[in-house]
C-alpha cells in the first residue's frame, strides 16, 4: 500500500473513479448472470409473467448491492476513509426500492395489455436502470476522494437528466387520462421523478470532508 500513499491525489481520484465505475458496470453483468442462470435452471419465466417481473426487479437489487460492496472495497483498498452515513444509505436503498417496484409494476402493466411487448413500454423500460445509477451515484459521492467527487457528480447528474427526459415522454399520455390499471406504475414513475430531483440537490450539495486514514 506504499504505492497508494505516494500516489498524487488527482491520480488517486482517477484510479478510484475507474475502479468504482468498473465495479458498477461489472456488478450489472454479474447480477444479470446470477439471476439469468437461476431463471434458466429453476424458474423458467416467460416475458410478461409475474416471475419475469420479479426476476428483473431482483436483478436491479442485486446489481445495486454488488455495486455498493464494490465501491466500498475500492475505497478500502485505496486506503481511503469509508463514509457510511445512515441518511445516505437509507436514501440509496429508497432509490433502489423505487426502481425495483417500478420495474415490477411496469412489467405487469404491459402484461395486462393485448400481448406483452417491449415496444409497448418503449424507453420507459430504461428508467429503473437510470434510477439505480442515480442512487449509486449518491452513495459513491460520499466514498470518493475529494478531488474525484466532481466525476461522480457529473455521472449522477447525467442519470438525473436522462431519467427525467424519459419520464417526460410519458406526460402526453398521462394528459389524456390515467386508466385505473395504470395508477400504480404512474405513481411510482412520479415518485422516481421526485427522487431524481432530490438526488440532484444532494449531488450538488457540498460533501463534508472525511477524516484522513
Amino acid at each position: 500500500m506504499v504505492l497508494v500513499r505516494r500516489t498524487p491525489k488527482q491520480a488517486l481520484s482517477w484510479i478510484w473513479a475507474v475502479c468504482a465505475g468498473t465495479a458498477f458496470g461489472g456488478s450489472a453483468v454479474l447480477a444479470l448472470a446470477v439471476v439469468g442462470t437461476l431463471d434458466m435452471l429453476a424458474l423458467h419465466s416467460e416475458p410478461g409473467s409475474l416471475t419475469h417481473g420479479l426476476d428483473l426487479s431482483a436483478w436491479l437489487v442485486l446489481w445495486a448491492a454488488l455495486a455498493m460492496i464494490g465501491i466500498v472495497l475500492t475505497t478500502m483498498l485505496l486506503r481511503q476513509p469509508v463514509a457510511l452515513s445512515r441518511t445516505t444509505l437509507a436514501f440509496t436503498l429508497a432509490g433502489v426500492a423505487l426502481a425495483a417496484a417500478f420495474q415490477l409494476a411496469l412489467q405487469q402493466w404491459a402484461a395486462g395489455r393485448l400481448g406483452y411487448s417491449h415496444d409497448l413500454i418503449g424507453l420507459t423500460i430504461l428508467v429503473p436502470c437510470w434510477a439505480v445509477g442515480l442512487a449509486i451515484s449518491v452513495f459513491a459521492l460520499h466514498q470518493a476522494p475529494a478531488p474525484g467527487r466532481s466525476l461522480v457528480r457529473v455521472g449522477g447528474l447525467a442519470c438525473v437528466v436522462t431519467a427525467l427526459a424519459i419520464i417526460a415522454t410519458n406526460v402526453k399520455g398521462a394528459a389524456d387520462g390515467v386508466r385505473p390499471d395504470s395508477w400504480v406504475p404512474a405513481m411510482l414513475l412520479m415518485l422516481i421523478a421526485v427522487y431524481s430531483l432530490v438526488a440532484a440537490t444532494r449531488l450538488l450539495r457540498q460533501v463534508q470532508s472525511k477524516a484522513p486514514s
